[in-house]
């Protein structure tokens, strides 16, 4: 009888042993989807996106200035996400006083950059590229970005946009220098300081360690 009890108790010590890496790896996924936790399934009965789109939609949606239609809001947040995740900012660097998140800082970017319009006229599309920084990656690509629909597609500004900004973190600038140089602005220029206030207010707005 106590040979089966032991029997017992090492069957349940060994299926222990099994499950235990399994719920490591559950509860870590759980964890790391709480970055962009706040509940918004009530706004996306059944969309297919992501957390992170579904936060930053809500977002949108509550930007006063933006003209984005239902479609291009969908389309804006994937493209967000979607680059966000070929972005790592230089070490040390902090938006507001916060460590960044790619995802948030790239959406900051194009407000900061064009209120979230597409009829922006502070340079191309949603991001406000520069004539002269497509006109530079046209000649180093060898392609011709066309200016009435090409630079309107907000995938293709988030990967000229990072090619560019990228290339310069390389060269070891900070993130802000790089943005102020991938935009031709002096040092004199607050727009960074900008992006920074807006950022700070967003990140405390959606982001629960700071709620």
């Amino acid at each position: 009888m106590i040979i089966g009890k032991v029997k017992r108790i090492l069957k349940y010590k060994y299926w222990g042993l099994f499950i235990f890496p399994f719920l490591l790896v559950f509860l870590a996924g759980r964890e790391a989807n709480t970055r962009f936790s706040r509940d918004l399934s009530q706004f996306f009965p059944k969309e297919s996106l992501s957390k992170k789109e579904r936060v930053l939609y809500f977002l949108t949606e509550e930007e006063k200035n933006s003209n984005l239609s239902l479609r291009e809001k969908k389309e804006f947040t994937h493209a967000v996400v979607r680059s966000g995740q070929r972005l790592q900012l230089p070490d040390g660097t902090k938006l507001g006083g916060h460590i960044p998140d790619s995802d948030l800082f790239l959406y900051v970017w194009a407000k900061t950059r064009s209120d979230l319009r597409s009829d922006s006229k502070s340079g191309h599309g949603i991001l406000g590229l520069p004539e002269f920084q497509v006109a530079n990656l046209e000649k180093k690509a060898g392609a011709k970005i066309d200016r009435v629909f090409d630079v309107f597609n907000f995938n293709l500004q988030f990967k000229i946009a990072l090619v560019l900004y990228k290339e310069y973190l390389s060269a070891g600038l900070s993130a802000k220098d790089a943005y102020l140089k991938l935009y031709g602005l002096g040092k004199a220029s607050t727009e960074w300081e900008r992006l920074e206030k807006i950022y700070a207010d967003l990140h405390e707005k959606v982001i629960p360690e700071n709620l």
